[in-house]
């Protein structure tokens, strides 16, 4: 088989994309570590180191570092040091106002008002203070201290420094800021001072104050952008690293307890080995497309069809994003491999999609579960091999009293195979125990969950699944019962047909089932005028009173109204194919035939079925087996050779006329069911005593007449 790449449809690329962005969401950027150990587990193996890497720290120890530099950089303080010299000069320019206002001659409440003026900080008590007395001493001991304080450093809001040590800009000496000043310690510095000099002289302790208080400024100030900057810095030049594992270095021996410490190598291992970040999202997406492209081939070269169904296949990616997302969670959450669901997939695939697109879908899961699980060889051979029994067990469920089946053949492949995977590991008896219950629940759980949602995809996605085919064989369906009530010919026609139809379905490799199905109703439209219909018919014929347009019309017009009513009863669409197709565009040659002697001018297209032509195989089969059986009936001696010589006419006839063109039949098929067709008629048809051969001839133009009625 030629693999043609140009014929790929637009919306399959779209699917497969969105298959590969959706798996990107799912399995986290970094795979987990390989080695699925824990604090307190028993090393199964030895674990040596293959290569030199580091030991990384964790959130915990890296936060902790961050907090211990933060509090090791010490607040930035910024000083000015012109202030002292703009402090001094402010000082000295009052002073020397003082000295011409006191040899001014003003009164002397002018001379109070223009200091006043000067220096608004000052009272009428402190400025009458400095004109009148000998200020000489106050102004010495004032430009000493404010000196002194400058010196020292005066600083705002030292309650907001962070951190009780500081710097100052330039310095870089550690300071404690208690050593710095503020505005209340300067009051009570100023008033101690004051108080020391002038003893019991209130007027000039309060002068001493008040000017003291009005000259002095801060001199220090927090500079917050440089602390920022100076602990970021040093919070980036942390370590991530602790320690170093050289390679060749045993990590942990087989059978010796995991310590944290050992944890911590793990953990570190995968993450230099490269299975992170740009690295990991590379060969992550290279092994999604191995994936991807396993999944296309395996469709294309065995189950071609359901690459041109967009509905399908995206059923199919649907349910293995499933099973995908419920076996992360399985996997993250720690819990035994066993569980992870692949059964569902296989099960529901197997009954909606088919054997092939169920094998196809295994082996794509297989791959990315194994790899994302870091199972190994354990969960290959546990996917491949439960997924292959689920898909292939669920073939034979045609009814309810089934689902069993594939329940008790996939929990049986998940136990195998876990008894399997831990006798190889040594496990002890307890584990052993427990690892084969948890297959159990894996492989049987799953199994009985699919069966759960196979009904609601089958009504979600439109699909037949054989359980619902056999839904629409029971006798006591109401339009069966109808068809056996209103139309006993009918029904026993239809009846007739599915026997001849299964027959040639099974014969050919089609569906047996469907066929059978099909032919139960595919005569259902009869049932609006079943009078009309020659099997139906007593004594009277109602076509007799009317033209070979009209009657034309009505006989053509039942496949229309079994449309119409098997749409209503809900039938699967599979069936309501075979209905609208099982005359394809079949010529009504006697009503045809009739109107061309009555008329001269005649449409052709007024006496055939509007068709489609039959696509599938079972559409074909019931075409052939409603023509072959109406005719064989009509018969006056059935024998075996003139049953032979009906079914060659027929298949004959319908390949001349086209109506098996658009369906892939060999010839080889054809004959195939030509000899599937002879011992049924034969068995239902029992031979008569034949009759001369112009009554034969006779009997059989009237078959010919007769058989366009169904």
């Amino acid at each position: 088989m030629k693999l043609n790449l140009s014929g790929i449809n637009i919306k399959n690329i779209a699917l497969f994309a969105g298959f590969l962005l959706i798996l990107n969401l799912i399995y986290p950027a970094s795979f987990p570590t390989k080695f699925s150990l824990k604090i307190g587990d028993i090393a199964p193996k030895d674990i040596i180191a293959p290569h030199t890497f580091y030991i990384k720290k964790n959130k915990e120890e890296l936060q902790e570092e961050k907090e211990s530099i933060r509090k090791s950089i010490f607040f930035v303080l910024r000083r000015d040091r012109k202030q002292a010299q703009v402090v001094k000069k402010e000082a000295e320019n009052f002073f020397e106002h003082l000295e011409k206002m006191r040899w001014e001659k003003e009164a002397f409440n002018k001379k109070r008002a223009k200091l006043i003026e000067l220096e608004s900080s000052l009272g009428k008590k402190e400025i009458g203070f400095l004109l009148i007395k000998n200020y000489r001493p106050l102004k010495d001991s004032l430009l000493k201290i404010l000196d002194e304080v400058s010196k020292q450093g005066v600083i705002t809001e030292k309650s907001k420094i962070d951190g009780a040590v500081v710097v100052i800009l330039g310095e870089e000496k550690p300071r404690s800021i208690g050593e710095f000043l503020d505005s209340n310690e300067l009051s009570r510095i100023f008033k101690s001072r004051a108080t020391q000099m002038f003893p019991r002289n209130n007027d000039a302790i309060s002068t001493f104050v008040a000017l003291a208080n009005s000259f002095v400024k801060p001199n220090l100030v927090a500079d917050l952008p440089k602390t920022l900057k100076r602990r970021e810095q040093a919070i980036m030049r942390i370590n991530p690293t602790k320690g170093t594992v050289s390679k060749g270095e045993m990590i942990v021996r087989a059978h010796d307890i995991v310590t944290p410490e050992v944890i911590e190598k793990l953990q570190s291992l995968p993450k230099e080995a490269g299975i992170s970040g740009m690295s990991t999202f590379i060969g992550r997406n290279i092994i999604y497309l191995i994936a991807l492209l396993v999944l296309y081939l395996s469709l294309y070269f065995f189950h071609p069809p359901l690459l041109n169904d967009f509905w399908k296949l995206f059923l199919l990616m649907l349910l293995m994003f499933i099973v995908m997302g419920v076996s992360s969670l399985i996997i993250l959450s720690k819990f035994s491999l066993y569980l992870i669901p692949i059964a569902i997939f296989g099960v529901l695939a197997s009954l909606l999609l088919g054997i092939q697109a169920g094998v196809a879908g295994i082996i794509v899961l297989t791959i990315l579960i194994s790899i994302y699980s870091g199972g190994g060889f354990e969960m290959l051979i546990l996917c491949l091999f439960s997924g292959v029994v689920s898909v292939f067990a669920s073939t034979n469920v045609k009814k309810p009293s089934d689902f069993y089946k594939p329940a008790l053949y996939t929990g049986g492949a998940y136990v195998l195979t876990a008894l399997g995977m831990e006798l190889i590991k040594l496990s002890s008896g307890l584990s052993l125990l427990k690892s084969l219950g948890y297959a159990a629940i894996g492989g049987v759980g799953s199994s009985f969950v699919a069966f759960g949602l196979l009904s609601f995809f089958e009504r979600g996605f439109k699909i037949t699944t054989p359980i619902t085919l056999l839904e629409y064989t029971n006798p006591d369906h109401p339009i069966l019962m109808d068809l056996s009530r209103y139309a006993p010919g009918t029904y026993h026609h239809s009846m007739t047909v599915a026997a001849l139809a299964e027959q040639a379905a099974r014969v050919v490799g089609a569906n047996p089932l469907l066929a059978r199905v099909g032919a139960y109703y595919h005569d259902i439209g009869k049932l609006k005028k079943p009078d009309y219909f020659i099997e139906n018919q007593q004594d009277v014929n109602p076509h007799t009173k009317l033209n070979p347009e009209l009657n034309a019309r009505i006989i053509i017009s039942h496949v229309r109204e079994g449309i119409e009513l098997a749409r209503r009863e809900k039938l699967p669409g599979e069936v309501i194919d075979i209905i609208k197709e099982h005359h394809g565009t079949t010529l009504v040659e006697s009503f045809y035939n009739k109107a061309k002697l009555a008329n001269k001018e005649v449409n052709e297209l007024d006496f055939r079925y509007p068709g489609p032509l039959p696509h599938t195989k079972e559409s074909a089969i019931v075409m052939l087996a409603d023509s072959i059986e109406a005719t064989a009936r009509s018969l006056t001696n059935p024998t075996p050779s003139r049953i032979k010589g009906v079914i060659e006419d027929t298949l004959e006839r319908k390949l001349e006329d086209g109506q098996l063109s658009k369906v892939n039949l060999s010839l080889v098929e054809l004959k195939k069911i030509e000899q599937s067709f002879l011992p049924v008629l034969t068995g239902l048809f029992h031979q008569r005593i034949e009759y001369e051969k112009s009554a034969d001839k006779k009997s059989e133009k009237e078959s010919n007449n007769k058989k366009d009625f169904t």
